[in-house]
């Protein structure tokens, strides 16, 4: 069986930045604190706890160590609760979802209705949110957009790691309902090219793997993106998770994996493919 790994993977930058300022906390403090998981990485969140980084889920009960803000941002509120608790911050917030934070204030200020086009309990959008003090709204279909109730100027923004070809598809629906658009192009460039890239590949084998955590936005999307084109798609975090059964009659598998998806982690899978050596 030949194994074709897909030519951009490993960690974007925002994801490299992230783990460099908190490998940095770690060597100056010896322990500091992350606001929830600092990338959507579950191994990498192990290795950096093992170092003395410890995930908060409830920021009242801490003492006065530093706080590394996740690659995927908070909202302002958050910043300035933590701040005004004493606790020194690190903002490890990708540059790309630091562009949109910006991008929706200042829709707000000029008094657009701001709409994001995202996952609603993702991290990322609710950071966004939170620079709009309320006057905005987030959907993830063309459906949802037609429930939401929205005046005649409007400014478009998206998640980083969505799909353009979806976005784009809301756009007419807009310019019927509004006589101001302001669209701003928000994504990821390394996240679309992963997708181009991956949905290129899926078209040429008889399977495809994506490795990434099941909390990874960006990874979730590019699984789905390739089912589009390759039914025998599947997602995994781990080589453990890989199934013998997927690959009865295949010949060629395709390999990529999500931006927070360590290069280490995807070529043990190559290997594991490679060997037949996985779950019957």
């Amino acid at each position: 069986m030949q194994v074709i790994m897909a030519k951009e993977v490993g960690f974007c930058f925002g994801v490299k930045r992230a783990i460099k300022l908190a490998e940095k906390a770690l060597r100056e403090y010896g322990r500091v604190y992350s606001l929830g998981p600092i990338i959507h990485n579950t191994q990498v969140i192990e290795a950096l706890r093992e170092k003395g980084l410890e995930p908060l889920t409830d920021i009242t009960l801490t003492d006065k160590k530093p706080v590394v803000i996740p690659s995927h941002g908070v909202s302002p509120e958050v910043s300035k609760r933590l701040a005004g608790m004493g606790m020194p911050l690190i903002d490890a917030t990708c540059p790309n979802v630091k562009r949109v934070q910006r991008l929706a204030r200042t829709a707000n200020k000029r008094g657009y209705y701001v709409l994001v086009f995202g996952e609603k309990d993702h991290a990322e959008v609710k950071g966004i949110l939170g620079y709009i003090e309320g006057k905005g709204s987030v959907f993830g279909s063309v459906e949802e957009l037609k429930g939401i109730p929205f005046g005649k100027k409007v400014a478009l923004l998206s998640q980083t790691t969505q799909d353009p070809a979806r976005f784009q598809e809301v756009i007419p629906l807009l310019l019927e309902r509004t006589e101001e658009l302001l669209v701003h192009n928000t994504f990821c460039k390394v996240v679309i090219s992963r997708q181009k890239e991956a949905l290129g590949l899926a078209s040429q084998v008889d399977c495809m793997i994506v490795v990434g955590s099941h909390h990874s936005a960006n990874s979730r999307k590019l699984a789905e993106i390739c089912l589009r084109v390759q039914p025998k798609t599947f997602q995994i975090e781990t080589p453990k998770e890989l199934k013998g059964e997927w690959f009865k009659d295949v010949n060629k598998v395709g390999l990529t994996g999500g931006t927070s998806t360590p290069l280490e982690v995807l070529k043990e899978v190559h290997k594991v493919l490679l060997s037949g050596h996985y779950v019957i």
